[in-house]
């Protein structure tokens, strides 16, 4: 009788032992299944597609603008123009208006002697007076090393928001290193944004310069009939007096 009291007295020793066990204690840490991962990289992709149809929501608000200034200036009629941004030109074709721009480079110690040839030549393609394709050709070329590197963008539908479609052509000396690649087919994640990059580094910038050679274009012509016509008034004026 006395065993079997010691032995239930044990019992209700581990019993309490066991019911006083923290839950830290009794709760097994779950295995890792890697889902967790996964759901950072889902993550990021979201991010990049999110950050990517913004930069398109702002390239096609850009393009807009740039009609705008070509039909509030009838910049398609404009020929002939006298006062033109340092190192641009403007003319205006058939079906299309065609803004090149450059700079050159020069040797560092005799300024001379020139080194390199930077050119840039857009050509806003016309329906009506809506831009219904943008071809732009970027060149440099260094002088007397026969050494030309080419790429040509072609954006057939600019006043269309997305730019998947875009495409790009490039070459260096004769060997052709792209042939209409589209900016829907280039990488584009976590490790390599290349195609954001494109669109923030390369498309905004290269058509806000656009704009802004447009417009400033615009203000110098119609502003040089504004002082022409200013200065036949005031030889007028001055004529009623004699």
């Amino acid at each position: 009788m006395i065993r079997y009291i010691k032995l239930l007295s044990i019992a209700l020793i581990f019993f309490v032992l066991l019911i006083n066990i923290s839950p830290a204690q009794q709760t097994k840490k779950p295995e890792s299944t890697g889902t967790e991962k996964t759901g950072r990289t889902e993550s990021i992709d979201e991010d990049l597609i999110e950050e990517g149809k913004k930069l398109d929501e702002e390239i096609f608000l850009i393009y807009k603008k740039i009609n705008d200034v070509i039909v509030n200036y009838k910049l398609s009629q404009l020929k002939d123009i006298k006062f033109l941004p340092y190192r641009t030109t403007y003319d205006v074709k058939d079906n299309y208006i065609q803004v090149e721009k450059y700079e050159i480079e020069r040797d560092y110690f005799n300024h001379e002697i020139i080194r390199g040839i930077n050119k840039k030549i857009i050509k806003l393609f016309l329906s009506g007076n809506t831009i219904s394709r943008v071809e732009s050709e970027i060149t440099e070329q260094m002088v007397g090393a026969g050494y030309i590197d080419r790429v040509i963008v072609i954006d057939p539908s600019p006043l269309v928001q997305g730019t998947d479609d875009i495409t790009f052509t490039q070459t260096k000396k004769t060997m052709k290193i792209l042939d209409n690649k589209k900016l829907g087919d280039i990488k584009n994640d976590a490790s390599s944004p290349v195609r954001n990059n494109i669109k923030k580094e390369f498309i905004i910038p290269h058509i806000t310069s656009l704009f802004d050679t447009l417009l400033s274009i615009a203000d110098s012509y119609y502003k040089g009939i504004k002082d022409t016509d200013s200065i036949l008034s005031d030889f007028l004026k001055k004529s009623a007096d004699y």
